[in-house]
Formats: structure tokens, C-alpha cells, sequence
């Protein structure tokens, strides 16, 4: 776990190099990577990084008996992650596609994370041209992740006081 967290933090730092080496001359050594395939490959470790650290969180609030501060906590923590991941994957879409989203800023890490989080919320954004169905199934994996994380998560807090009153 912790050399994969490793190769994501070097991944990720090659990626904003190599975005800022349109900016930046003196970074031109990047140039040989290709965007593209460096922006699958930061997603996948990102997505493997999460995944094991939600899998590892949901065994945890799933052995807990009762429901805590840390369990709802914890539960808290989730979500994020899921929203985190909702926004490595719209942006690495819009790095392979970037007609797949409405006219964005030069660097729009900030408003796709923003974006993920709306959709993980069922708010919805308007970032996305609907046009383009890749997109549009991104977006609808990440609101049906936060509503699956949502409902499994009252199911398990529900289940746990249901049984410590009785």
C-alpha cells in the first residue's frame, strides 16, 4: 500500500509538470510524455488507491458493533473518496476528450473536482456537453457510486442501532 502510494504521488507530480510544460520551457525534459496515456495511467492508480483504502474502510465500519464517532466519521471519509475519484476521472476525461465537457479554463482541475461532487450529490453541473455520451456515463457512474455508498451506509448505521436497542 504504501509503494503504490508512492508511485501515485510520482505519477501525479509528472502529470502537473507535464501540464505545466505548456506553460514553462525550462520543463521541456517532460515533453516525451504523452498526456494521454500518462492521464490513464494516474487515473488507474488513483482509482486502485482509493479503491483499496474504501474497500479497507467499509471491512472496518462493517466489523464495528456499535455505531460511533469514528464509524460515522469514517462512513464521512468514504464519500469523499468516492467524490475524489469522481474528480481524477472527470478530469483524465477531459485530457483524452476535452470536446466532451463545455469551453473550460486552461487548467479546470478545480471546477471537475467541483463538478464531481455535484453529480456525487445528485446536484448535477453543467460542465458536461451532452453531446458526448462518454462523459454523460462518467457522470452517471459517480452519482449511482455516491447513492449505492449512501444507502449501503444507512442500511449498516440502521442496522447497527436497530440492534443495539434490542
Amino acid at each position: 500500500m504504501f509503494l503504490l502510494g508512492i508511485l501515485t504521488f510520482l505519477v501525479e507530480v509528472i502529470w502537473i509538470v507535464t501540464d505545466l510544460n505548456n506553460c514553462f520551457l525550462f520543463l521541456s525534459v517532460f515533453c516525451f510524455v504523452d498526456q494521454s496515456l500518462l492521464g490513464l495511467l494516474r487515473f488507474s492508480l488513483w482509482f486502485l488507491y482509493f479503491g483499496i483504502i474504501l474497500f479497507r474502510l467499509m471491512k472496518s465500519l462493517i466489523r464495528e458493533p456499535f455505531v460511533t464517532t469514528s464509524v460515522v466519521m469514517g462512513a464521512g471519509a468514504g464519500y469523499l473518496m468516492i467524490g475524489f475519484v469522481g474528480g481524477v476521472l472527470l478530469n483524465t476525461i477531459y485530457y483524452l476528450q476535452p470536446q466532451a465537457f463545455v469551453h473550460l479554463p486552461h487548467n479546470p482541475a478545480a471546477i471537475l473536482n467541483i463538478a464531481a461532487f455535484g453529480y456525487l450529490t445528485t446536484l448535477g453541473s453543467s460542465v458536461i456537453n451532452q453531446k458526448h455520451l462518454f462523459a454523460q456515463v462518467a457522470a452517471l457512474f459517480i452519482t449511482l457510486g455516491g447513492q449505492l455508498y449512501v444507502a449501503i451506509l444507512i442500511a449498516l448505521v440502521l442496522s447497527r442501532y436497530h440492534r443495539r436497542r434490542s
